[in-house]
């Protein structure tokens, strides 16, 4: 005879069981917290950063498709110029030679392109992201002025010109938002866990709250019941 124990999920136990564990839900939920906070300081931006961009696009002065088709595939090409030694010195020298190493500046450049609906044309995107708004305007602008001044000399035309200056800074990365946000995916997370343990247990628990878990679901015969006075449960 099998005389294995038949598991039956019964809500309102498992309810019940919560109920009673709130304690270690909640502290679950706290322990869970502080890894949250432990791990977004450690992961995450402390600080807010500020997006700018400029563009720069290619044209030809007489309208003809072949030279801005060379122009352009040339631009696309040598992209990454804007991140060469010669354009950020330039950029550099155009603010004043504010930063002590042209690294300085290639740490909040990032570059990038993209084809429109007609071939002949191409938009270049210089972008700039820091925690200094104001800094990243004037980062972009020069280094978008400095690549058109280095297009110039490479193509010896004025193919390469800017479309649009950074005007202003958009808030990239809301460092306070993000952290609370990861602290409170980590608590809710550890009082779902917790939950969800007290719920398994409760399933696969061997212990015999009803007749039924006594008697194996009518398996064996039931002699007679001791009733427990001590137990104020219901």
């Amino acid at each position: 005879m099998n005389n294995k124990r038949l598991i039956e999920i019964d809500v309102r136990r498992c309810l019940k069981a919560l109920k009673t564990h709130l304690s270690w839900i909640f502290m679950s939920a706290i322990l869970f917290l502080a890894i949250g906070i432990v791990f977004a300081l450690a992961t995450e931006e402390k600080q807010d950063m500020y997006k700018a961009s400029s563009s720069v696009y290619c044209i030809t002065e007489g309208g003809d498709y072949s030279t801005t088709y060379d122009s352009t595939k040339l631009m696309m090409t040598y992209a990454e110029i804007g991140k060469s030694q010669t354009v950020l010195e330039r950029a550099n020298q155009i603010m004043g030679n504010r930063y002590e190493s042209t690294q300085d500046i290639l740490d909040l450049v990032d570059i990038d392109y993209d084809e429109s609906a007609v071939i002949e044309s191409a938009l270049l995107r210089v972008n700039a992201v820091g925690p200094d708004k104001d800094e990243v305007v004037e980062v972009a602008n020069a280094v978008a002025e400095a690549f058109v001044i280095e297009m110039s000399n490479i193509t010896e035309n004025g193919d390469a010109r800017i479309l649009d200056k950074a005007k202003f800074a958009e808030k990239e990365v809301n460092a306070q938002k993000n952290i609370l946000k990861v602290v409170a995916i980590f608590a809710i997370g550890g009082a779902v866990l917790m939950c969800i343990y007290l719920v398994l247990r409760e399933i696969f628990s061997n212990k015999l709250v009803t007749v039924k878990d006594g008697t194996l679901y009518g398996k064996i015969n039931i002699i007679g019941v001791i009733p427990d006075f001590n137990n104020t449960d219901d």
